[in-house]
């Protein structure tokens, strides 16, 4: 992005119900600023960590195509989430979606290094297909496709079926440890993937990170992946942008420090009970 002279134009999310979520006024109000013919397109996630709750992909679609905006969704970890799918669906009858990308070792569980770029536009596949051709490795394309042949549809569906529970179980497990630490879940509504935990009591030396530091490494000794924890910290200054907290989606969360963790597919119900033994 920086690379090719473009400027990103940050938009900070509202804060709702302890959830945040996308700000669809600062969006529009960004648009008429700038001007629409200044504008290369409008980058908006499905997939983000709790307690961010996934993007009003309705409503941004809808602006796109009333401004004849190009909108990119990154979709990164989506397919085996029912509720994103059919936001996409909705969003693609109703508004513009020029192009989906998501992860194929998120979604397909096999090894990191491939992605997925679809859109209901043949030209703009098309064109992204002749802009890279030959270049790419051929061993992500052979991993899904030798996965998929051997998962097959219902196995995948099983998958998914199996994922909602496992998130649903995760869930009520975690909400027995918060209470017994004097902590609480983040509800996020619109983060059926996501989850989050508040460390204020847990981790209460936050300030130096001595607590939030090894309350993080036990994770990793443990090979517990996918957790991330997240406490208040100094500006981070990216290209000069400067980011407030970074890693907690916003400026100024309510509930620092906190932790947050996913059910995804594959993820197995004896998992879950491990990681509820973790605590």
């Amino acid at each position: 992005m920086f690379t090719s002279q473009l400027t990103p134009i940050v938009i900070e999310p509202i804060y709702n119900k302890d959830e945040l979520q996308t700000n669809i006024e600062e969006i529009n109000k960004q648009i008429d600023t700038l001007g629409v013919e200044n504008i290369l397109c409008i980058f908006s996630t499905t997939s983000c960590f709790a307690p961010r709750g996934y993007d009003n992909i309705q409503e941004i679609s809808k602006i796109c195509k009333s401004k004849n905006l190009f909108h990119l969704i990154n979709n990164a970890y989506g397919i085996y989430c029912t509720k994103i799918i059919d936001m996409l669906n909705q969003s693609e009858k109703t508004g513009r979606n020029d192009i989906i990308v998501s992860s194929t070792d998120k979604n397909f569980m096999v090894p990191v290094g491939g992605s997925l770029i679809y859109s209901s536009n043949k030209e703009i596949i098309n064109k992204i297909k002749k802009n890279y051709p030959g270049r790419a490795s051929m061993a992500p394309i052979r991993d899904l496709f030798i996965t998929l042949l051997e998962m097959g549809k219902k196995k995948y569906s099983e998958l998914i079926s199996q994922r909602k529970l496992n998130y649903t179980k995760l869930k009520n497990s975690m909400k027995i440890i918060a209470e017994k630490y004097g902590e609480k879940i983040i509800e996020n509504s619109n983060n059926k993937i996501s989850l989050c935990m508040t460390l204020q009591n847990i981790c209460k030396d936050a300030e130096n990170k001595n607590e939030i530091t090894y309350f993080g490494s036990l994770f990793y000794y443990r090979q517990i992946s996918g957790i991330r924890v997240v406490a208040k910290s100094d500006p981070v200054n990216f290209n000069g942008f400067n980011f407030r907290n970074y890693g907690s989606h916003c400026e100024e969360y309510k509930y620092l420090p906190y932790c947050s963790f996913a059910a995804g597919i594959g993820m197995t119900e004896l998992e879950v009970i491990k990681f509820q033994f973790f605590f």
